[in-house]
This record gives structure tokens, C-alpha cells and sequence, in this order.
């Protein structure tokens, strides 16, 4: 095996944020900070208003903005248009999973190279986001846009399913069903994961050890073990922490203790959580209000300090980590048949270092 490495990068890639639609500020204020994943909302009623006529000058504008500035792009697919669903607008199940399947193929060819990681639907496990059943996501829903996106950009990760970790959406039964059927379809399962409060160690124990009793939900990780996916890649795809709720401080402090918790060297146990994602960049505008955004909102985007302690730690922690870019590896080996790979990996830590044949 003959490996090559690319240079060192100064500041490591397991950082990403929330940003929905971002404007040029916004964008901006990630690149400023150092981080360097985005995820987006890519909505199927704003691209196909109608059937078959399709508007791209949103993202089209958007893609560009973020690449120019060196961002990498997880778009989460989702929104039913009225004319596509028989249900609600938004969250309903699509009458046709053609006519999904056919927008998830042309979504993906159109950015083909630009944008990094697609993630199918938001949240299924919710009523609020999907008017479905869990069968009806995976058959209609996940299945159907990988094999789209597989076909479009085969250089594209796809991830899944987003949900929320709460007992009332039962995301443990869902995070089963999905894994077992959906596995040989995905890149990297992805999860949202928020804490009582603003205490870390809340995040953390969800996802790394569950409830104590019996009686209560297992931890992320224990789903994970049992169902083939351990070791596999794994991002906290939404957390945060509403300054409104516990204060801005409180939200720095989050912060700062969910990486240390998860990134710091020393934690061993704790290095299967390749890339966390706050929720979110900005306060959003009125009438929600909520007030989870690293920035104050529009039109002035302040700081706040949850933004100044993410560059902080961003600048700080001491990361081992790379990915692949090329290889060379056969799709397919004979049984005892021996082969020469050559493998280019992307530094994408904050430490250097080497290979040793």
C-alpha cells in the first residue's frame, strides 16, 4: 500500500453549524470563525413550486457563496410542495416517490462537486416535519433519494436520518429500523441531541450511555453497537442551547464543554463523534424568536459569546483527524487476491502527523 499525504491544515474540519439559507454576512461570520461545514436547507416546494417547473436562483446563489468561501455543504432535503402530497404541505408523505426520487436525482447532478453531503428529510420521528409512518420514510423517502443521489453524485456522502432524540418520538425504535434497512445506503448516520438545560454532560450521557434504569432509553452509542453501524461514521448533526432560556453565557459555556467533552485528546472513549453541528448561526427573526443563533439576528448580526468561545475552541483543541480524497482500492477482490493501493489523504486535524510502513 503506498500512501500520500496532502499538507497540514491549521484548523480541523469536525466543526459545522446550522445556517438554514444563510445571506453574504452570515456566511461571512462562518468562514471568519473557522468553521468549516455548513448545513443548509435544500426545500423541495421552494425549487418546484409546480410540476416539472423548477426555480434554482436561490441556491444557485447560495452554493456559490458558501464555496467561494471555502465552506463545505450538508443540505438537508425536505418540504413536500401542496401539489405533491395529498397531506399537509411541508411534512406530508408525496403521492408519487417518483416525483421525489426525480427531484432528489436532479438536485444532486445540478450541484454535483459542490455540495459535500445530502441528508435526506429532517426529523421523520416528528409529526411536525412528517405526516408519515417510519416504514413510509425508509421506503419513500430514504431509499429512494440515496439511490438518486448514489446515481447523480457518487462523490457525495449521503447521511440520515436526523432525528430528534426524544423519547415521545421514539428515536430509538426509528434509529433501529433505519440502520438495519438503510446501512449499505449511507455514509454516516447523523442525530440531533439537545441538553437539559445547558448542561453538556446531558448531551454526552445521551449519547454515550442512555438512561441507567432499565426502563429507559439506551444511549446512542448502544444503538449503534447492536446494529452494525459502530465505528462507522457518526455526526451530532444538531445540538445547542436558546440564550434567551439560560442565558448567553450558559450558551458559551456549552459550548465550550460539548467540544472539550468529545474533541479533547484525551478522551479516548469519546472519539466516535467525528463532526458536531451547532443549532444554529443566527437568532431567528420574529414571530419564533428563537434564540439559539451563535449571532444575534438580522440586520446587524452581532457577536455573542457562544460565537467567540466556538472560535476559541476551534483555534485551542488538538485534533488527530484525516479523510480520504483518492484511492485506488478495486470494487472488487477475489478471495487471497493481492493488490497495490494508493490512498491521498487530506490532513483535516489541527496536529501533524506521518506515516509509518
Amino acid at each position: 500500500m503506498v500512501i500520500l499525504f496532502s499538507p497540514l491544515v491549521t484548523r480541523p474540519s469536525g466543526f459545522g453549524v446550522n445556517a438554514h439559507i444563510p445571506p453574504n454576512p452570515v456566511a461571512d461570520r462562518i468562514q471568519q470563525a473557522g468553521i468549516e461545514w455548513v448545513r443548509i436547507d435544500v426545500l423541495w416546494s421552494l425549487i418546484e413550486p409546480e410540476p416539472d417547473i423548477y426555480s434554482w436562483e436561490i441556491y444557485d446563489r447560495l452554493v456559490d457563496r458558501l464555496e467561494s468561501r471555502g465552506l463545505r455543504i450538508y443540505a438537508g432535503l425536505g418540504a413536500t410542495p401542496e401539489w405533491a402530497t395529498s397531506g399537509s404541505p411541508f411534512n406530508g408523505v408525496p403521492d408519487d416517490p417518483d416525483e421525489w426520487r426525480e427531484f432528489c436525482y436532479l438536485v444532486a447532478k445540478r450541484y454535483a462537486g459542490r455540495i459535500h453531503a445530502w441528508g435526506p428529510w429532517n426529523e421523520p420521528n416528528l409529526d411536525r416535519f412528517w405526516e408519515g409512518t417510519r416504514t413510509q420514510f425508509i421506503e419513500e423517502i430514504l431509499l429512494p433519494a440515496a439511490e438518486a443521489i448514489r446515481m447523480a453524485d457518487p462523490s457525495a456522502m449521503i447521511g440520515g436520518p436526523d432525528l430528534a432524540h426524544l423519547r415521545s418520538g421514539h428515536w430509538d425504535d426509528w434509529l433501529r429500523d433505519v440502520i438495519r434497512a438503510a446501512a449499505d445506503h449511507l455514509d454516516v448516520v447523523t442525530h440531533h441531541v439537545y441538553p437539559d438545560s445547558a448542561d453538556a454532560d446531558t448531551v454526552t450521557d445521551d449519547l454515550q450511555y442512555g438512561d441507567p434504569y432499565p426502563w429507559g432509553d439506551p444511549g446512542v452509542r448502544e444503538i449503534l453497537q447492536d446494529n452494525g453501524w459502530w465505528r462507522r461514521p457518526f455526526w451530532l448533526s444538531e445540538t445547542g442551547v436558546e440564550s434567551a432560556e439560560e442565558g448567553e453565557r450558559d450558551q458559551a459555556d456549552f459550548v465550550r464543554d460539548i467540544l472539550n467533552q468529545w474533541y479533547e485528546p484525551d478522551r479516548r472513549s469519546r472519539n466516535w463523534v467525528d463532526r458536531i453541528f451547532f443549532y444554529e448561526m443566527v437568532d431567528a427573526p420574529a414571530p419564533s424568536a428563537y434564540t439559539f443563533g451563535l449571532l444575534h439576528g438580522a440586520p446587524d448580526y452581532d457577536e455573542k459569546p457562544p460565537y467567540r468561545a466556538y472560535i476559541d475552541a476551534i483555534n485551542e483543541l488538538m485534533i488527530f483527524d484525516a479523510e480520504i480524497v483518492s484511492h485506488t482500492l478495486p470494487s472488487f477482490l477475489s478471495p487471497g487476491q493481492e493488490v497495490k493501493v494508493e490512498v491521498t489523504l487530506r490532513n483535516t486535524g489541527s496536529l501533524e502527523w506521518a506515516y509509518h510502513n
